[in-house]
C-alpha cells in the first residue's frame, strides 16, 4: 500500500510536470521560431552533420566550441525522425517532466538515508512538494520547448545525484532505509561497476556542459566522505575524466587544441574581460562585447580565437583582479532574477528583448524591469504568481538547508555537498550570467525549499491545533 501511494504521488508529479510543459509548447506551435534561442542553430547544424554525414563540425574543421552531449542526444533523436524544433521541444518536455519525477525519487531517498525524515514527520509531504515545485517552474518548463541543452543536462545531474545517494553508505550504524528504497532497486549489484557506471555519467554531463567538469572531484570526494572509501572515489573520478580526456585527445589531434573545449577562454575574453573593460573606460558593456567579437573574428580558426581570448582575457582579468572579484560576485546574481520571459516569448509576447542584462548592471534594477517589459504592463502581472513563487523557494530553501544542517538533523556533508555545487552553478558565470544559468541549479532550489516549506506548515499546522485545544 505504502508504495502504491508514492507511484500515486510520482504520477501526479509527472502528470503536472507534463501539462506545464505541454500548454507552452503548443503555444508555440504558431511560430516554430519561438523554439529556437541565439545558440540552437549551432546546435542543430552539429546534430545533422552528425546524423548524415558522421562528422562533428563543419566541413574540413574540428568544432572546439562546443561540446558534443547536447548535439548527440539531437542526432539520436534526427535518427529517429524527430528533426524539427518543433518536435525536439517536445521530447524535451517529456525528458523535463521525468526530471521532476527523478528529483522526487531523489528527495525521497536522500530524507531517508540522511536520517531527516525521522527527525520531523512533517517531512513526509517534502519529496511532492519538491517534485511540484519544479514542475511548476515557469523557467524550467520554457526551456524544455527550447533548443538547448539545460533540460538534457538537467536529467543528467539528477540521475546522478540520485545514483550518489543510493551509492553512498548508509548512516547511523548501519541501519538500512526502507526497503522501497535499497540502492539494489536502481543500481547494478556490483559496487564497482555502479561506480564506474555513474562516473561515465557524470562524463557524459560534463561533455553537455562543460561547466560540470571543475565539479567532478568534488562528487569523488562527497562519495568518499560518505564512506566509500578512496578507491571508490578513484574509481568515479576516472571514469568521470574517461570521456572528457579521449575528447581532449580528439581536439589535439584535429586541431593541435589539447583541452575539452574553447568555451572557458572565448566567455573570459567576450563576458569577464569585456565587463571589466566597460567598467573602467565608462563604456558600455554591449559596445565592449561586439569590439572584443569583433577581434576575435579576425583569428583564423577556433584554436587561434582560444588562444588569443585566453591570452588577452586573463591580462584584463589580471590587471585589476580585486575590481573584478566584486564585479564577477556582482553580475552573478543575475542567475537568480526571474526568467519569465521566455515562457511568454513561447506566447508571442515580445518581452524581454537583448540587453536587460546590461541595463541592470549600468541603471539598476527598476530601469532593468522597464526595458524588459518595454511597456507591456500585461504581462508584468501575469508574471508577479511566478516570481512570487520564485521568492518562496528562495525563502523556503534557505530555511530547509539550516535547518537540516543544524543539530545533526542529516549528515552535515549532505547538504554542504549541494552548496557546494549549487554555488558552482550560480557563482562560475560571472558577467556571462543569464536567469537560464539557474535550470540546472533549480532542482537542489526546490529540493530545500520543499524541506523549509514543509517545514514551515507543519508549524502553522501544530499552532492552529494547539490553539484549538486552548479554546
Amino acid at each position: 500500500m505504502q508504495r502504491s501511494h508514492h507511484y500515486y504521488e510520482a504520477g501526479l508529479v509527472f502528470l503536472v510536470a507534463w501539462l506545464f510543459r505541454l500548454v507552452p509548447w503548443l503555444a508555440g506551435l504558431s511560430n516554430p521560431a519561438r523554439f529556437l534561442a541565439p545558440d540552437s542553430s549551432e546546435y542543430l547544424e552539429l546534430s545533422r552533420r552528425l546524423a548524415t554525414v558522421g562528422e562533428y563540425g563543419a566541413a574540413g574543421a574540428a568544432e572546439l566550441f562546443r561540446v558534443p552531449g547536447y548535439p548527440f542526444f539531437l542526432a539520436s533523436l534526427h535518427r529517429l525522425g524527430v528533426r524539427d524544433p518543433v518536435w525536439i521541444g517536445l521530447a524535451q518536455g517529456l525528458l523535463g517532466a521525468w526530471s521532476c519525477v527523478v528529483l522526487y525519487a531523489f528527495c525521497r531517498r536522500l530524507l531517508a538515508a540522511g536520517g531527516a525524515a525521522s527527525a520531523n514527520g512533517g517531512l513526509r509531504f517534502a519529496p511532492l512538494c519538491a517534485g511540484l515545485l519544479l514542475a511548476v517552474s515557469d523557467l524550467a518548463a520554457a526551456t524544455a520547448s527550447l533548443v538547448l541543452s539545460e533540460t538534457l543536462f538537467t536529467f543528467l545531474l539528477l540521475g546522478l545525484l540520485l545514483g550518489c545517494e543510493c551509492l553512498a553508505a548508509v548512516p547511523g550504524g548501519g541501519r538500512r532505509p526502507p526497503s522501497d528504497l535499497r540502492p539494489v532497486a536502481v543500481l547494478p549489484r556490483s559496487r564497482s561497476l555502479a561506480c564506474a557506471g555513474l562516473g561515465l555519467l557524470a562524463g557524459i554531463a560534463s561533455l553537455t556542459r562543460v561547466i560540470f567538469l571543475p565539479v567532478l572531484p568534488v562528487f569523488a570526494i562527497y562519495l568518499w566522505w560518505r564512506g566509500g572509501g578512496w578507491r571508490t572515489a578513484l574509481l568515479f573520478l576516472g571514469a568521470a575524466l574517461l570521456l572528457p580526456a579521449l575528447w581532449s585527445v580528439r581536439n589535439h589531434a584535429r586541431a593541435d587544441y589539447f583541452g575539452v573545449s574553447t568555451v572557458g577562454a572565448i566567455n573570459l575574453y567576450r563576458y569577464n574581460a569585456a565587463a571589466l573593460t566597460a567598467s573602467q573606460s565608462e563604456r558600455s558593456f554591449a559596445e565592449v562585447q561586439e569590439e572584443f567579437t569583433q577581434r576575435l573574428a579576425a583569428a583564423p580558426d577556433q584554436r587561434a580565437r582560444a588562444e588569443w581570448a585566453s591570452r588577452r582575457g586573463r591580462e584584463i582579468v589580471l590587471s585589476a583582479p580585486v575590481k573584478y572579484l566584486g564585479l564577477h560576485l556582482r553580475s552573478s546574481m543575475n542567475s537568480l532574477l526571474p526568467g519569465f520571459g521566455d515562457l511568454a516569448r513561447l506566447f508571442g509576447a515580445e518581452i524581454g528583448g537583448r540587453g536587460t542584462l546590461a541595463v541592470i548592471n549600468g541603471e539598476g534594477i527598476i530601469a532593468g524591469i522597464r526595458h524588459y517589459f518595454n511597456g507591456q504592463w500585461g504581462w508584468l502581472a501575469a508574471a508577479l504568481p511566478f516570481v512570487a513563487l520564485l521568492l518562496a523557494v528562495y525563502a523556503g530553501a534557505l530555511g530547509g538547508w539550516l535547518w537540516l544542517i543544524r543539530g545533526g538533523r542529516m549528515v552535515w556533508s549532505i547538504p554542504l555537498f549541494h552548496l557546494t555545487v549549487l554555488l558552482w552553478f550560480l557563482v562560475s558565470p560571472g558577467p556571462a550570467a543569464h536567469p537560464r544559468f539557474r535550470v540546472v541549479a533549480e532542482p537542489l532550489f526546490c529540493l530545500y525549499a520543499a524541506v523549509g516549506l514543509a517545514l514551515a506548515t507543519d508549524k502553522v499546522r501544530s499552532a492552529f491545533s494547539k490553539k484549538e485545544r486552548l479554546t
